[in-house]
């Protein structure tokens, strides 16, 4: 068996991006966000360099909802690496219960299917 990998996390992937104050406003987007919480799942998918952090980024800004954030990128492809960084983000700020973490710290490795 393997021990537990300890992580350190970086702020800055767990902290909504601070909004520029020139952005237009998009209305129609934030009520279509607005409507995605009524459903188990919402997805925003575009290419690179489309707004969707920056569009996610307002809707977070003006929704009266809790809201924790995870920005992910290539290393997180390692199971491992991602479902820590998943249960930090569901522990802190205004959602989580504090009981996701606890589950990580098994002393084996997540498969990776």
């Amino acid at each position: 068996m393997n021990a537990a990998r300890q992580y350190i996390f970086l702020k800055s992937k767990l902290t909504v991006p601070p909004l520029r104050e020139s952005l237009v406003q998009r209305p129609s987007l934030t009520a279509q966000l607005d409507e995605g919480v009524k459903r188990a799942l919402t997805l925003v998918s575009a290419p690179a360099g489309f707004g969707k952090t920056t569009a996610l980024a307002q809707w977070t800004a003006q929704t009266p909802l809790p809201v924790n954030w995870l920005s992910l990128d290539e290393r997180d492809n390692e199971p491992a690496r991602f479902f820590s960084y998943l249960a930090r983000a569901l522990t802190i700020g205004d959602v989580g219960n504090g009981e996701v973490h606890p589950l990580l710290q098994q002393p084996e490795d997540l498969p990776a299917r």
